[in-house]
Parts: C-alpha cells; sequence; structure tokens
C-alpha cells in the first residue's frame, strides 16, 4: 500500500484452541490416567489428566497427538490436523471386572482369594466380599489370567477384558470324599458334643483376666480360645511398627495408620466350613477417639480382606457417654468390654 499519512493496520493471526476431555465409559472424568499432547513432534503436556480437563490455547495449525495411558497401557489416542479450534473428548478403552463365586448348594462363597495377572505381567489380589463378589472398577482392555482359590479348591482362568463391564461366576463343587468328611464331622459334633455343654457356656460365660497381664493382644487370644475359637494370624501394630503375634502374616493386610491396635484373623472349628472374620482390637486411652478410629479400622480391614469385621474397644469401664457414641457409628459393628473380663 501506499503510506501518505498515519495508517492503522489489522493483521489476523492463524492460532487455535484446544480442549481435551478424558472419559470413563460411564462418562465421568477418567481418574488416575496420563495425557500427552504433541504439536508437530513437539510435546505441549504431559502430566497427569485433571478432572476438568485441558484448555490449550494460541496454537498454531500442524499435526496433533493425543495420547492417554492408565498404569502403562495406552487407553485412549487421537490424531488429527490441528486446523481450526477443537473440542475433543475421548473415552477411556478400560473395563469393570466383577467375579462372583459361589458353592454347589448355591450359596455365596466369602473370602475366596482372587489372584490376577495383566497382560504385563503386574498383578492385583483381593478377597471377595459376603455376596461372594470381587470388583474391580478399571483395568486396561486384555486378556487377563484369574486364579479363584477357595481353601478347598483352585481354579484356573483366563478372562478377555474387551467391554465396559465383564462379570464371570463360578461354583466350587467339593469332591465326594470332601462331603463324606464334612458328614462324619458333623455326625461326630452331634454325638460328641452334648446340648448340656452349648447350654453351660451360654448361662456361665468364660472370663479371663488381663489384669495379671501387660499384654491385652496375648490375653484377648487366650480369651478366643477359650471361646473354642481358632486365631489363625494376629499382628500388633504399635508406635507405626507392626510384629507378627501368631502366623506368617500373609493375609492380614498392614494398613497405613497411626492407631495402635491389635488385628486377629479369627475362624469357628464347629462351622464348616471354618468362618473366618477379622477382629480389630484397641485399648482405650482417649474413648471418644478411639470410637472412631475402631470404625475407621474395621470398615478398613473389611474392604481390604472381603470379610466380616468386629471391633472391640477394651476400657476401665463402660459408661453412659461412650454408649451413646455408638449411635454414630454406621455399618460398623463395635463391643466394648472392660479390662477385668
Amino acid at each position: 500500500m501506499n503510506v501518505s499519512s498515519n495508517v492503522d493496520v489489522s493483521i489476523p493471526c492463524r492460532v487455535h484452541l484446544l480442549s481435551v476431555k478424558l472419559l470413563d465409559p460411564d462418562g465421568n472424568p477418567f481418574k488416575n490416567a496420563w495425557i500427552r499432547v504433541s504439536l508437530d513432534g513437539n510435546t505441549l503436556v504431559n502430566q497427569s489428566y485433571p478432572e476438568n480437563g485441558i484448555a490449550l490455547d494460541g496454537l498454531l495449525s500442524g499435526k496433533c497427538l493425543i495420547t492417554a495411558s492408565f498404569k502403562g497401557f495406552v487407553v485412549a489416542q487421537s490424531s488429527f490436523n490441528l486446523n481450526s479450534s477443537r473440542n475433543v473428548v475421548l473415552t477411556a478403552n478400560v473395563s469393570r471386572l466383577i467375579v462372583n463365586t459361589k458353592d454347589f448348594l448355591g450359596l455365596p462363597m466369602q473370602g475366596v482369594r482372587v489372584n490376577l495377572t495383566l497382560s504385563d505381567g503386574s498383578t492385583v489380589s483381593g478377597f471377595t466380599d459376603v455376596n461372594g463378589s470381587f470388583k474391580l472398577d478399571w483395568l486396561p482392555v486384555g486378556n487377563v489370567n484369574v486364579v479363584l482359590d477357595s481353601g478347598f479348591e483352585k481354579k484356573v482362568l483366563s478372562l478377555s477384558l474387551n467391554k465396559s463391564l465383564v462379570e464371570s461366576s463360578h461354583v466350587f463343587n467339593f469332591s465326594w470324599t470332601t462331603i463324606s468328611v464334612i458328614i462324619v464331622v458333623l455326625l461326630l459334633v452331634l454325638i460328641i458334643v452334648p446340648p448340656s455343654r452349648r447350654l453351660i457356656a451360654k448361662a456361665f460365660p468364660i472370663e479371663v483376666s488381663v489384669e495379671v497381664r501387660r499384654d491385652v493382644a496375648e490375653a484377648y487370644i487366650d480369651f478366643l480360645s477359650s471361646r473354642g475359637l481358632n486365631v489363625e494370624e494376629a499382628l500388633r501394630f504399635e508406635n507405626g511398627m507392626a510384629s507378627i503375634l501368631i502366623g506368617e502374616g500373609n493375609i492380614l493386610p498392614r494398613l497405613e495408620t497411626n492407631i495402635n491396635h491389635s488385628v486377629f484373623l479369627v475362624s469357628d472349628v464347629s462351622v464348616i466350613p471354618p468362618r473366618k472374620e477379622i477382629w480389630v482390637l484397641v485399648e482405650a486411652s482417649k474413648p471418644e477417639d478411639d470410637v472412631k478410629n475402631v470404625s475407621k479400622l474395621v470398615k478398613e480391614y473389611s474392604g481390604k480382606t472381603g470379610l466380616r469385621a468386629i471391633g472391640i474397644i477394651v476400657c476401665e469401664k463402660i459408661t453412659d457417654d461412650l454408649l451413646k457414641l455408638l449411635k454414630e457409628l454406621k455399618d460398623v459393628e463395635v463391643f466394648f468390654t472392660t479390662r477385668r473380663i
């Protein structure tokens, strides 16, 4: 142009806005994923995915590549030519897994150990809950090897996580030998153990004094044994240190907690198959706080193992204020006991 006086010139600049969202199959922001965005081979973003998404402004035209990863697997990817502003929504290619277990009578089997091996060799393990179910929210798609161990029988299977929800149900059958042994044991229990013995046990509870012992956990193990309950494993957590009282410490999880407590894996030999429960023992120093602590521990142990968990608070005396605290507890079982009984 010929300029003979002052002129204002506006020159448009070709820059674009890029918005990226990563969702799970349910349509919610996908948590714990890693997102990478590059333009013409240059990395713009390489970070954990924020729930509110990613917005990039002032981008030039070029070849754009978006990659989302989860547990080392690529779960979503998009490649395109960026020549205008774009909103990109990716859905993670992951699957929810549910494993259901029942016995030959059709009853849910609680406490069945579930071991999963993913395609990269990493493992995930846990136990079925009171409904006989083991659930994992999100796993990368692909084949997984699953080992189910009921204590009586093992099942090895391969599952293909090729859709958003994969549910697998399995029935554990006892062998005829096992059934025969169960029948014989039941007959022996009915014949040898007189009903009067059970009535006496209920009428006159067995008392164990812990005043003569410093270690409440060991005294409680004696108490459980006196009630005909078998302690398969027991751990003590004190000042951040864990020690094994009984067993090998392979089943009970070592929770990261500052709460001093003892935890017992208890089974009842009079029940076939033996019922396994988690009993959490806290010796109260500040009862108001310890009621809430044992409630938290009960929920965590039940969630980690899939077993029924019971909390026990040992205190100097049981007061009305302590019993009122029970009203604040939900979905947990907690018992108070004095140090003398």
